[in-house]
Parts: structure tokens; C-alpha cells; sequence
């Protein structure tokens, strides 16, 4: 299983697919304004709760409107301070237990 987190302003898309990249499911929640705390919650809940439901242990991967830093990895994101110079994928996969 793989998947995948859209991280916007204003909304997060998640979707779910198979192995042969079917879409399995989706949808749609709001981004937890500047509280990076419950995004990492609300992406860890969203994680286990499709493991269970497939069964599976999905690689993980995430997108923003942003760049990262390449002298510290941390990113860089105006319109998303929450996650604005922090280190979210290896906060995600310490988090996860698993690659992001």
C-alpha cells in the first residue's frame, strides 16, 4: 500500500493505493492551522487507521507548497508556519516508525 498526503493551507488530501496503484480510497480533511503537533497527529491517525484497514503497512510520502533547506533538510513554507523550518518527514518517520 502506498500513501500519499497533499498538505495545504487550508486542507489535506489523503488517498490509498495498491500495489498496482489503484486508487483504494480519499479524502479530505482540514489543516490543523499552526499546530504542528496535531498535524503529525492527525497524519499518524489517518496512517494506522488505513494499515488497518488494508491490512497492510503503506509507504508513506507527503507534498507541500514549499522547498527544503539544503543546509539543514528543515523546509521552508510560507503559507504553512506550522510546518515552516521544521523537519517534518524525519519527524513523521520517527513518528511512523518507517520511511517518509
Amino acid at each position: 500500500m502506498y500513501y500519499g498526503f497533499d498538505i495545504g493551507g487550508t486542507k489535506i488530501a489523503f488517498a490509498a493505493y495498491d500495489g498496482a496503484l489503484n486508487l483504494c480510497h480519499e479524502e479530505r480533511m482540514s489543516t490543523p492551522g499552526n499546530d504542528y503537533e496535531g498535524l503529525q497527529q492527525l497524519i499518524r491517525s489517518r496512517v494506522e487507521q488505513a494499515d488497518a484497514r488494508f491490512g497492510a503497512r503503506g509507504s508513506v510520502g507527503i507534498g507541500f507548497p514549499g522547498v527544503i533547506n539544503s543546509h539543514d533538510h528543515s523546509i521552508v513554507a510560507a503559507n504553512l508556519p506550522s510546518i515552516n523550518g521544521r523537519h517534518l518527514g524525519a519527524d513523521l518517520a520517527e513518528l511512523l516508525e518507517r520511511p517518509v
